[in-house]
């Protein structure tokens, strides 16, 4: 594995390049395509917060914020006022009031009415009695509130019921909804959380969303934490695919990184300590930071340092309050850290070189100036400004999570990952015959390769009668 590992050190160490294709490039092949996952991570029925059972500086962590504040707490709380309507309204009958209190609920804090209920265990599945139950409740409130005159609260409830039950037809309705009412938050937010729309229309529309009076901190937050996903995306998406005279993608993905990065730092200032979605948006903001980057850290990456130890506290807060997240060993960030370390003693020379051939290149290649700092409306803001969404997960080159060039250097802690259909073999293990790019050679002949210690040691009475010294 040894004789393969310079490899990926050189590809880990191109984030010192000056060259930010180069550096997007060593990001996205070991961490592969930036995905957004419609649901992150969430506690299940979580326990209440007992700060007692953390070390005393994760203890001050959160006594610091407030544990009436902390993510977990605030999920609980809304869940049970969210069970206590329902209750209510089953045992009275009291659309009325059932209504009202509902909207009183959504303003207040922000959140959809199936997040807080799959928190408390109660929206697992979508279609049980206790679900379509909820989902007829909310129907005949809507019904009754029109039928009061209040006409402002009806569309809030209607917006919420088709939320949860008709996503395409919640959009349609949000759309008639602003056209009444252009301020309308919650309008905004079932538009924007629907996901019916491509990720620049919703990037467009987050912008428009953070703007609003008034916005509950849940909301913001889950909006910010999607924006940055999104705008991470196609940040990756516009820099490795601009050719070298594209100079003006390369500027919009720069720009894309630059506000995802602002949007990260706002997050985390303001995000609970013990909020899931805080480690994805960690994860985001040292690897945009990476990219971004116009000189070298050093071998202690000492910009990225901050939102590494705020990772690990995160983790540390999850696991030890009973959370549903857990440490499943390196992560491909780990992995490209890892591999940079080591990458940058060898290959920081050549890394050089290369740069100042490359300066050298672009000073002398004859284009005027403005054709590269230019930005073509037509190219980047025009009918197909959109299709770099469907671009998000191409690739010629597997990552190290999931391509050939796989990382097994922490295999002992990481179960392998079987090789992708249509991945090049590089090599093939003399023994058992698997196809991987990460192989140990014989000392003594250097001909035949092996996938670990045990492949080499079961070939070993085949392999001795032909194994000769070089």
């Amino acid at each position: 594995m040894k004789d393969k590992t310079p490899a990926l050190d050189l590809l880990a160490a191109l984030l010192c390049s000056e060259n930010v294709s180069l550096r997007a490039l060593a990001v996205r092949t070991f961490v592969g395509p930036i995905r957004f996952e419609e649901k992150g991570p969430t506690a299940k029925a979580p326990m209440p917060i007992r700060p007692e059972r953390l070390p005393p500086a994760l203890r001050r962590v959160i006594e610091d914020y407030g544990p009436d504040k902390c993510h977990t707490t605030g999920i609980m709380s809304c869940g049970r006022q969210v069970l206590e309507s329902i209750c209510g309204v089953r045992r009275h009958r009291d659309f009325c009031k059932f209504g009202i209190e509902m909207v009183a609920f959504l303003t207040e804090h922000g959140r959809h009415l199936d997040d807080v209920l799959d928190g408390a265990g109660y929206w697992e599945v979508s279609d049980t009695p206790y679900v379509r139950y909820v989902a007829t409740a909310l129907s005949v409130a809507v019904k009754t509130l029109r039928a009061r005159g209040d006409a402002p609260a009806a569309d809030i409830l209607h917006l919420e019921h088709l939320y949860l039950s008709a996503p395409e037809e919640a959009a349609k309705y949000a759309e008639v909804v602003l056209g009444r009412d252009p301020r309308n938050t919650w309008a905004h937010l079932v538009l924007f959380d629907g996901a019916t729309r491509s990720s620049e229309e919703l990037i467009r529309l987050g912008g428009a969303v953070l703007n609003l009076p008034l916005l509950p901190l849940a909301a913001r937050l889950r909006i910010r934490a999607n924006l940055v996903t999104r705008l991470v995306q196609k940040a990756f998406v516009f820099i490795l695919n601009a050719s070298p005279s594209e100079e003006h993608k390369r500027a919009v993905g720069l720009e894309c990184l630059q506000d995802a990065l602002e949007l990260a730092n706002v997050f985390v200032s303001e995000a609970p300590p013990d909020m899931p979605s805080l480690l994805t948006v960690l994860d985001h903001h040292i690897l945009a930071t990476l990219t971004l980057r116009e000189e070298k850290y050093g071998k202690g990456l000492k910009d990225i340092q901050p939102s590494l130890r705020l990772y690990k506290r995160t983790k540390c807060i999850l696991r030890l309050l009973g959370g549903s997240h857990r440490d499943t060993g390196p992560t491909p960030r780990d992995v490209l850290l890892d591999h940079h370390r080591r990458g940058i003693k060898l290959w920081d020379g050549l890394i050089k070189r290369f740069d100042a051939l490359d300066r050298h290149l672009r000073m002398s290649a004859e284009r005027p100036v403005g054709s590269r700092c230019a930005s073509p409306a037509g190219d980047i803001q025009g009918p197909g400004s959109d299709d770099w969404c469907l671009r998000i997960g191409e690739s010629n080159l597997g990552s190290t999570a999931e391509g050939p060039l796989r990382c097994t250097c922490h295999c002992g802690t990481r179960s392998r990952v079987r090789m992708g259909e249509g991945c090049a073999v590089l090599s093939r293990c003399a023994s058992c015959g698997k196809a991987t790019a990460m192989l140990k050679r014989c000392s003594r002949c250097a001909k035949a390769w092996y996938c670990d210690m045990t492949c080499q040691t079961t070939h070993w009475p085949e392999h001795k009668a032909h194994c000769k010294r070089h």
